[in-house]
C-alpha cells in the first residue's frame, strides 16, 4: 500500500528527534562533567598513582583487575586538563551506550529505542555529579558489556561449546576487570533466557557470575571470598563496605546503574513487538525524558562535597583566599578537621589567623596532631607538608617516607622528600626521589627542570620556598613518636628556641593557647608582636586580654604598651549580659538566648572562652573524624 506524504514525512521526523537526542545529550554530559563537575577534582580526589616502568606494569598484572587499574591509570592522567578529562569522561560514557544499544538490540531481536541506550548516559552524570565514580568502574561495565555483546553475537549453536565460549571469556574478564566480570556473566544468562530459550545453560550463566569470581580469586589469587566481587560496591579507600556505606546515595546510584543493563535486556527481551511511533509521541517521549534527566542530575549534584574537595584542592595549590571563600559555605557535616587545618593555614597565610579564626569553626588544636582518628594518608600528608614549612624538617622527612609506605610513591611525596634531602645536603637522596618523580608522566618535566637547576645551585639558593625553610629551620634533633613524649605545644615551641623570628610557629602558638583557652600564656607574650610586625593587638588577641584583665580585677596585666580599645571593651560587657541572660532562663527556655549569643557572638574569643568551641553561625560546629576509620571524606 502506498504512504501518503505525511506517513512518509512522521517516521522521518521521527529519527530526526532521535538522532537529535543522541547529539544533544553527550553535548550536555561534556559541558556538565567539565564546568560543573571539574575532572580536575576528581583527579585530585583519587590521587592515581601511575609510573611509566615495566616493573609498575607487571606489578598490575598480580591481582584481578590489576590491568584495567593500569589503564584507567594512565586515562586519568588527562583529568589535570579540565576539557580533555571531561572528554575522556564523555567518550567513555558514550561507548557504554552504544554498547549498550548493541546488547539490547541483539537480546530483543529487533533495534530498541536511543533513549533506552542513553539512559545509562543519564546514571553516570548523576554518579559523577556525587564525586563517588572512577574510572576504573566505567572502563569495568564498558568492558562487560563489550564482552557480553561479543558472547551473543557468537555463531555457536551448542550448549557445551557456547557453555565453554562462556566460561573462556568469564575467565579473561575476571582477571582484566576483577568483580564487574558478574555484569558480563549476568547478561549472557538473560540473552539464554529470554532470546535464546536456553534455560539450562541461561542458569549455568547465571551460576557463573558467583562461581567464577569465587573460585577464580580464592584458588588463584589467594584473595578472600568476600572481597572477590567487592569492585562491584564503591567504598572509600581502605573501608569495607558496611551497612552505612551500602545504603548511601552513591553505592545506590552505583547499584541502579549495574542493575539497569540486565534489567532493560530481560525487559526488552521479553517484549516481542515494539510500539509504532509518531513525530508527536516521538517529541514528547524525547522532551520528557531530557526534563527528566535535567531533573534527576541537578537533584543528586552534591554541591557540599564539591566544596570540600575545592578547599582541599585550593590549599594544595596555595590559592588560600580561595580556600576562605569556599570553605564559608560548608555545611557541618563536612566541616572537618582537614577542613579546619586548610582554614586555619589559608587566614595564616592572609595574615588573619589571630584575627579572625573563631570565624570559623574550631577544635583543640589550629591543625593536625596526628590523633588516632587522623592517622590517614589525608592526615599525614597535611600533618608532613604542614611540618616542613614549619622547619621541622626532621619530621617532615620521617612522615614523608612513612606516607610513602602506605600510600606509595606519590608525585607530591616525592616531591616533599627531595626537597628534605636538599635542605639537609644530601644531594644523591634527593637525586633518587627526583628519579622517581621523573617516570610519573605529568611530572617528568618538572623533575628534569628541578634536577637541572640543582646542578647549577646545590642550595636551591633561588627557590625562594627553600631559602625560608632555611631560616626557621630547627637545627637539633627532638624526639617525636616512640617512647618520647611530643606534645602539639612542643611542635610549635621547639622551633622558636632555634629561630625566634618563626612567624608560624609563633602564630600557630598564639592560636593554640586561645584555642586551649590559655589566655594569660598569650598575654605574657604580648611584648614579641612588635617583632612581627603588629602595630596592634590581633582581634582575638584583644578579646582574650579583655577576658583576663575583667576576670582579674586588681591584677596589674602587663600589655607592653598596647590597650584595651573602647569598643572591645564595650563588646565585652554587651557579652557578659548576653552570656548572663542564657544562663539565668529557665530550662527549656535557653533558646532564643542562646541564638543571640550565636548571632552576635559565635565568632569571637568570648563565646569560644565560655563554651569551648565556635559557632560562627547556628549550627554551624566542626565535626569531629570517624573514631573508627579516622574517615572524613
Amino acid at each position: 500500500m502506498t504512504m501518503t506524504p505525511s506517513q512518509q514525512r512522521q517516521p522521518r521526523g521521527s529519527a530526526c528527534v532521535r538522532a537529535g537526542a543522541v547529539v544533544i545529550l553527550p553535548a550536555a554530559f561534556y559541558l556538565y562533567v567539565w564546568l560543573c563537575v571539574e575532572p580536575r577534582l576528581l583527579y585530585h580526589q583519587q590521587n592515581p598513582i601511575f609510573v611509566a616502568t615495566s616493573r609498575f606494569f607487571r606489578e598490575s598484572l598480580n591481582h584481578p583487575g590489576g590491568l584495567l587499574e593500569y589503564v584507567s591509570a594512565f586515562l586519568m592522567q588527562g583529568y589535570s586538563y579540565p576539557w580533555a578529562g571531561a572528554a575522556l569522561i564523555t567518550l567513555i560514557a558514550g561507548l557504554i551506550c552504544l554498547a549498550t544499544h548493541g546488547v539490547l538490540s541483539r537480546t530483543a531481536g529487533r533495534r530498541v529505542h536511543p533513549l533506552v541506550s542513553l539512559a545509562p548516559l543519564v546514571l553516570l552524570a548523576m554518579l559523577h555529579g556525587r564525586y563517588r565514580h572512577t574510572l576504573f568502574t566505567s572502563l569495568a561495565i564498558l568492558t562487560a558489556l563489550l564482552s557480553a555483546y561479543l558472547y551473543i553475537r557468537m555463531a555457536l549453536r551448542g550448549a557445551l561449546p557456547r557453555l565453554g565460549v562462556f566460561l573462556v571469556l568469564s575467565a579473561v574478564l575476571y582477571y582484566a576487570v576483577g568483580g564487574m566480570m558478574v555484569l558480563h556473566a549476568v547478561l549472557c544468562g538473560v540473552f539464554e533466557l529470554v532470546r535464546a530459550r536456553r534455560p539450562v545453560l541461561g542458569v549455568l550463566c547465571l551460576a557463573g557470575a558467583a562461581v567464577v569470581p569465587l573460585g577464580f580469586a580464592v584458588f588463584s589469587y589467594d584473595v578472600v571470598a568476600v572481597r572477590a566481587v567487592l569492585p562491584l560496591v564503591p567504598t572509600r579507600e581502605g573501608v569495607l563496605a558496611s551497612p552505612k556505606t551500602l545504603f548511601s546515595a552513591p553505592v545506590a546510584l552505583h547499584g541502579l546503574l549495574v542493575l539497569f543493563f540486565p534489567a532493560a535486556a530481560a525487559l526488552v527481551g521479553l517484549r516481542r513487538r515494539a510500539p509504532g511511533e509518531t513525530l508527536p509521541r516521538a517529541l514528547t517521549a524525547a522532551a520528557l525524558f531530557l526534563v527528566a534527566s535535567v531533573f534527576m542530575v541537578w537533584l543528586t549534584f552534591d554541591d557540599d562535597v564539591k566544596r570540600q574537595l575545592q578547599v582541599d584542592y585550593f590549599a594544595e595549590h596555595d590559592q588560600w583566599e580561595r580556600v576562605l571563600e569556599r570553605a564559608r559555605g560548608l555545611p557541618p557535616r563536612l566541616y572537618d578537621v582537614y577542613v579546619m587545618h586548610d582554614v586555619n593555614l589559608a587566614l595564616y597565610h592572609t595574615g588573619r589567623l589571630l584575627d579572625d579564626m573563631f570565624s570559623y569553626p574550631q577544635g583543640g588544636v589550629p591543625g593536625l596532631q596526628l590523633t588516632v582518628a587522623e592517622k590517614t594518608p589525608i592526615g599525614y600528608w597535611k600533618f608532613t607538608r604542614f611540618c616542613l614549612e614549619m622547619g621541622r624538617v626532621n619530621i617532615a622527612q620521617h612522615w614523608g617516607h612513612y606516607l610513602m609506605e602506605l600510600s606509595g610513591e606519590r608525585p607530591e611525596v616525592l616531591k616533599l622528600l627531595a626537597r628534605t634531602n636538599i635542605l639537609k645536603g644530601r644531594r644523591r637522596a634527593a637525586d633518587t626521589f627526583l628519579g622517581a618523580l621523573a617516570k610519573h608522566p605529568l611530572h617528568t618535566t618538572w623533575a628534569e627542570d628541578y634536577r637541572r637547576r640543582l646542578d647549577g645551585d646545590p642550595l636551591m639558593s633561588a627557590d625562594n620556598g627553600l631559602q625560608h625553610i632555611r631560616t626557621v629551620m630547627v637545627d637539633r634533633q627532638y624526639g617525636y613518636g616512640g617512647g618520647r613524649v611530643f606534645t602539639y605545644e612542643a611542635l610549635l615551641t621547639q622551633p622558636l628556641q632555634t629561630a625566634p623570628s618563626n612567624r608560624m610557629a609563633f602564630e600557630y602558638l598564639m592560636a593554640y593557647y586561645l584555642l586551649a583557652r590559655r589566655p594569660e600564656e598569650v598575654i605574657d607574650r604580648t611584648g614579641r608582636l612588635g617583632d612581627f610586625g603588629y602595630t596592634v593587638l590581633p582581634r582575638h588577641w584583644e578579646e582574650a586580654a579583655a577576658v583576663t584583665m575583667n576576670a582579674n580585677r586588681g591584677r596589674n596585666v602587663n600589655l607592653h604598651g598596647h590597650r584595651i580599645s573602647d569598643g572591645t571593651q564595650r563588646r565585652l560587657g554587651e557579652f557578659t549580659q548576653d552570656l548572663v541572660r542564657y544562663r539565668r532562663a529557665r530550662p527549656g527556655d535557653e533558646g532564643p538566648a542562646l541564638e543571640t549569643l550565636v548571632t552576635k557572638w559565635g565568632d569571637s574569643y568570648f563565646f569560644y572562652g565560655a563554651f569551648g568551641y565556635s559557632e560562627p553561625r547556628r549550627g554551624w560546629r566542626l565535626r569531629k573524624p570517624d573514631a573508627v576509620t579516622g574517615a572524613t571524606r
